[in-house]
């Protein structure tokens, strides 16, 4: 059964496809079903014929409406080939009812290979779904999994808060370690964040065999492919059977928790703001239940979900240690694509396939090439394979793995730069811009990074879309140099260790001085700093707003 959901959702993620990436085969395909649709049966033939002749590629829906738009046309010889074709294939266990209910199966309803393939399809379909009850009860099984600890209970820590020192609660929340024991591991679970107070947004968490409570874990984040087709949130228990969960926990050897968001087209990785932080929610969650080490999460995704590991990578990269995309568009779609963001110390691995047409070599390699004078920390890998790379030849992503273990965030990075044309998005390590002033002249190093097939109009990408306002910012002893470019605030978060809180810290903006004043941890911003993001590791001890 799980392989033969695994070859449909493999389908899907092929699908996962943008106005600038439609080919010929997906092309024709399209066609034959806006005929099928229009019910010119002989269209729809005649295109189906053409696609499947020109792609390796086949599937239970397009073979299936083939063998309809057959059959209405009186050629029963190929209805009952596209019939074999679409049982070879494996069924779409889920979809029984859409395939044997349709009017249009009358027409074969006298073929015997119609009969067998349908009475097959509801013998696994029938299977498929007593299993899925099954996976489905192991998912939402709150007794094996942990769902509270004392890092959630609010009341204790701000009881804490009013009785102890500064340094004294900055080491409370290091050294918390009073994780309780999971009943059960090596399994996935299926949580919940609740948004706005209205949407339930699921994600499935995987507890690796080896887990310690007592000892911190790395974490991955996995954003799945195909979001931009998704009308509904996909479900928990296909997710666990196909291709992507499968791939990241077979590359990750249990050692490792695997957070896997699940997103739609309304609420994915692609244009939501509101999804991406979504995920930040979901991480700081997970943090509040495992023992998870600050310093190695990691996010990463294919297709769809590796531009959005991008945008995270450019827009709000601080809890990561690595990003990775394999078979993706470096893009933000929704607001500027800002490539100045890539030159700080945080490591984005990439993978491209030659033969991928999704999203084309040449157009990712133009964005790269353009990228590589102005960032040391994007490496893009361009191998052999077409869209579905990782997971049709998952033993040569093993180096990339690699590469992105050994990974560690380095919060206290004593020199940043950073852009934005959205506040909600200006944040990077120790520094924030929090207000624009984008009426006023650029500095001249604030020039935009735009790829030549940008420019020459050859895709429509946003990489200058909005106004923006940018920086540039070193820290020295206690002393912040900062040269700032059409911003009218920013702020500096002093993080434990990163500063002298027994001496003046001085703050130059454009080599001026406006700042020079000793400032002491505050118990309130250490807490509040603390409880959204439960990372133990990176303590905000006070934060110095500055107006320009």
């Amino acid at each position: 059964m799980a392989k033969k959901i695994k070859w449909c959702l493999i389908f899907t993620l092929l699908s996962s496809v943008t106005s600038l990436a439609q080919n010929k085969a997906l092309s024709l395909y399209d066609s034959a079903y806006l005929y099928f649709q229009q019910k010119d049966f002989a269209k729809a033939l005649y295109y189906y014929d053409r696609h499947y002749s020109s792609t390796k590629y086949t599937d239970n829906y397009g073979t299936y409406y083939a063998a309809l738009s057959a059959c209405q046309v009186g050629k029963k010889d190929k209805a009952i080939s596209y019939l074999k074709k679409s049982a070879a294939v494996g069924f779409d266990l889920s979809a029984y009812d859409h395939f044997s209910s349709n009017p249009l199966t009358h027409c074969l309803s006298k073929i015997p290979e119609w009969k067998k393939f349908i009475s097959t399809f509801k013998r696994k379909a029938d299977s498929a779904n007593l299993e899925l009850s099954k996976i489905n009860a192991a998912l939402n099984d709150q007794n094996s999994r942990i769902n509270t600890t004392l890092l959630q209970d609010e009341k204790y820590w701000q009881k804490l808060s009013n009785e102890l020192s500064p340094f004294e609660l900055s080491q409370r929340i290091k050294t918390f370690t009073d994780f309780p024991i999971p009943k059960k591991k090596g399994f996935w679970t299926l949580y919940f964040i609740t948004v706005a107070d209205t949407i339930e947004v699921p994600y499935l968490l995987y507890i690796p065999k080896n887990y310690n409570s007592r000892h911190k874990t790395p974490l991955y984040t996995y954003l799945h492919g195909a979001v931009v087709n998704k009308l509904q949130f996909p479900k928990a228990a296909d997710v666990i059977d196909g291709p992507e969960a499968e791939f990241i926990r077979g590359a990750l050897n249990d050692n490792y928790f695997i957070l896997y968001p699940l997103g739609k087209r309304d609420f994915g990785w692609i244009y939501q703001q509101v999804a991406f932080e979504t995920i930040l929610q979901q991480i700081s969650h997970v943090k509040s239940l495992y023992n998870i080490d600050d310093n190695k999460v990691y996010i990463g995704g294919h297709s769809n979900g590796g531009s959005g590991a991008f945008w995270f990578a450019t827009k709000k990269p601080d809890p990561f240690a690595a990003f990775f995309a394999f078979n993706f568009l470096p893009a933000s779609y929704g607001s500027n694509t800002i490539l100045r963001n890539l030159n700080n110390d945080l490591k984005f691995f990439g993978v491209s396939g030659k033969e991928d047409k999704t999203f084309p070599l040449s157009l990712v390699e133009n964005i790269y090439t353009i990228t590589l004078p102005t960032s040391s920390s994007w490496e893009n890998f361009f191998l052999t394979g077409d869209h579905l790379l990782p997971f049709t030849k998952k033993d040569s992503m093993a180096f990339l793995f690699e590469k992105i273990g050994v990974q560690q965030r380095s919060p206290l990075s004593p020199k940043v730069v950073w852009e934005t044309d959205d506040i909600r998005n200006g944040k990077i390590h120790w520094i924030e811009i929090t207000e624009l002033d984008t009426l006023t002249p650029r500095a001249y190093w604030h020039t935009d990074i735009i790829p030549s097939v940008v420019i020459e109009k050859k895709v429509n990408l946003p990489f200058n879309k909005n106004k923006t306002g940018a920086l540039k910012a070193i820290v020295k002893g206690n002393d912040v140099y900062v040269e700032a470019s059409c911003i009218k605030e920013f702020r500096i978060y002093l993080y434990e260790g990163m500063f002298d809180l027994n001496k003046n810290i001085r703050i130059y903006v454009n080599d001026h001085l406006h700042f020079d004043m000793l400032i002491a941890a505050n118990n309130s911003i250490i807490l509040n700093e603390f409880l959204k993001s439960k990372d133990r590791t990176q303590v905000v001890s006070n934060i110095i707003t500055i107006k320009l």
